[in-house]
């Protein structure tokens, strides 16, 4: 099985997530959002890069996928300096899909970014509940990048996620297989038993 959950549910939580591995927890999408607290902290996220790192390395400790987890390249507020250190750091946690990299902030009626964007004046005028993602950026190159971005055909964005996520759970159940520690395990004895003659 698989959880959606933050970042901030797992911190330091390795008990939890051994038992959750234990119970048949294969794949864990952490919202993680941004490499930046500046990031984090204009959406109001409350939780801090060191978090997400540290969950990402329990997880994988325990062989639990994480190749889909929430990120949001772009912000309204977005620099270049930004994009550059988001992009860093989906390639070093292997998460650097034109998916990921092509996110941004979606402003949802209600929610607090959206109304001091609507004050600073970057709402455009067809913005409603249905184009949460109609808004203009501060920063008038990030804009042009994210337009070009998201000038990719969607389909080929999702494929492209869902192959790497196929992948990462393949290598992930066959890690399981073999065992971490070098032996076969457990289901690996049983398969080999069955396909025995």
């Amino acid at each position: 099985f698989e959880i959606f959950c933050r970042a901030d549910s797992f911190d330091g939580e390795e008990d939890t997530i051994q038992l959750l591995k234990q119970a048949g927890l294969t794949s864990a999408l952490v919202g993680l959002e941004s490499a930046k607290q500046r990031g984090l902290d204009i959406i109001s996220k409350t939780t801090t890069v060191q978090q997400n790192i540290s969950t990402l390395q329990l997880f994988k400790k325990y062989n639990i996928i994480t190749s889909s987890s929430g990120f949001l390249m772009f912000n309204p507020y977005s620099e270049i300096p930004d994009l550059i250190d988001n992009a860093n750091f989906l390639i070093e946690i292997g998460q650097a899909t034109i998916y990921n990299m092509s996110l941004k902030v979606l402003l949802y009626p209600g929610i607090r970014i959206t109304d001091i964007i609507r004050t600073k004046g970057l709402i455009e005028a067809d913005f409603s509940h249905f184009k949460v993602n109609r808004y203009r950026f501060v920063n008038s190159k990030v804009a042009k990048i994210a337009e070009s971005i998201n000038s990719i055909d969607i389909g080929i964005i999702k494929r492209e996620d869902a192959t790497l996520r196929y992948l990462d759970l393949t290598i992930a159940r066959i890690k399981d297989m073999i065992g971490t520690n070098g032996s076969a395990s457990r289901e690996s004895q049983e398969l080999n038993s069955l396909l025995r003659p």
